[in-house]
């Protein structure tokens, strides 16, 4: 059953709209300095506005797009992934989301992601090594996980952060992209996540036998376009798959997920 304490959209979506109104006011009131020792005020400062509203328009408009391209995504087959379409069908009614559009992903590396614009158009996608590594149960809990967050707006967020990453990248302002997207991808929403999947299917072990084998990720290759959205991702991708060194592990998977071994050791509280 659906814990409403669960749900924490309300403080992701004042997150994207700071990020946004701090991106189009900066530019604004640095040209606005300027134009008013020019004498040209209201000229300079709309053009600094635009310049800021740019990116933050693109991401938005284009987050999705950009991300099921970057992973190569395919429509999903209702026959040949049946499974896939049932669990979501049986899961939208349980988590209380309209059903995401359903993606497939040819590769042997088990990848499960998620992705939806600010409005709320969502998508899930699996890749064809996931179907093959993970049973049933494992594959719900796993899609139970990623409708969790895009319910609460996570993956939302996270989409709209990537993307605006990657437009800051192309005018050489990575770093600003990367920076934001550190501070505000939270890895609580992982762990929360994490919960209300036990909460959904009524049982764990489905989530910690996933979360087990994925941990052996490191035994398949993976395209850098693809690594780009992990932040999206049940799991990111893992270098090192010794997961009993927890150092290693954190810096392979940086800040947009708690480690496995995180995840597994809150799971055994429950």
């Amino acid at each position: 059953m659906w814990s409403p304490e669960l749900d924490q959209a309300e403080p992701r979506i004042k997150i994207t709209m700071a990020v946004s109104a701090v991106l189009v006011i900066i530019p604004g009131l640095v040209l606005g300095v300027v134009g008013f020792l020019v004498e040209q005020f209201v000229a300079l400062l709309v053009i600094g506005l635009i310049i800021g509203a740019v990116p933050v328009f693109l991401a938005r408009r284009n987050g999705v797009s950009v991300i099921l391209e970057l992973v190569g995504a395919r429509d999903a087959d209702e026959v040949a992934q049946a499974r896939f379409f049932n669990i979501v069908d049986g899961l939208s009614v349980v988590v209380g989301v309209q059903k995401p559009q359903l993606y497939v992903v040819d590769s042997a590396f088990p990848i499960a992601m998620a992705t939806s614009s600010l409005k709320g158009n969502s998508c899930l996608v699996v890749s064809t090594g996931l179907g093959e590594l993970m049973d049933r149960v494992e594959t719900e809990a796993v899609v139970a996980h990623l409708m969790t967050r895009l319910r609460n707006t996570d993956i939302a967020t996270r989409t709209f952060l990537l993307s605006l990453t990657s437009v800051l990248s192309r005018i050489g302002l990575e770093a600003i992209g990367r920076w934001i997207s550190q501070r505000y991808m939270s890895q609580q929403a992982i762990l929360i996540a994490d919960i209300a999947t036990c909460q959904i299917t009524r049982y764990p072990p489905a989530l910690v036998s996933a979360l087990q084998k994925l941990s052996k990720n490191s035994n398949f290759a993976i395209s850098d376009n693809k690594k780009l959205t992990s932040s999206l991702w049940f799991t990111p991708v893992q270098e090192n798959s010794n997961d009993s060194q927890l150092g290693n592990e954190r810096s392979n998977i940086g800040v947009t997920h708690p480690s496995i071994t995180e995840r597994l050791l809150a799971l055994k509280e429950i």
